[in-house]
């Protein structure tokens, strides 16, 4: 395996780990937020250091799925992959979770993800 394409493909293992420590350290942060029963989407609306968290989560681990997606493309031995275009097209959705806030409707790239 060519190592570029292997670096893609590890970048794979990041996004989870990712989303899950910054959006634990925003919520931590924020008073009376509750992570069983409230959408970590919901510390965008709270504005100041939860927001920034979980926009940094958002990004970066849908980063790490757009990544991994064109590993696993470049890896197909056909010129079209659908299984890598779906992990690309969630990553592009977890980006545009960190970008636009809930409410917005593209948030979620219009609930693609």
């Amino acid at each position: 395996m060519r190592q570029p394409v292997r670096y893609l493909l590890f970048a794979g293992l990041l996004p989870f780990p990712w989303f899950l420590a910054w959006s634990t350290v925003g919520g931590l942060v924020l008073p009376d937020y509750n992570a069983i029963s409230q959408h970590a989407s919901e510390l965008l609306s709270a504005g100041g250091t939860p927001a920034i968290c979980l926009k940094v989560a958002a990004i970066g681990s849908g980063l790490g799925f757009v990544a991994f997606g064109a590993g696993l493309w470049a890896r197909a031995r056909h010129p079209v992959a659908f299984g890598a275009a779906t992990w690309m097209l969630f990553g592009l959705a977890m980006i545009s979770n960190g970008i636009w806030p809930m409410g917005d409707p593209m948030h979620g790239l219009y609930a693609l993800g």
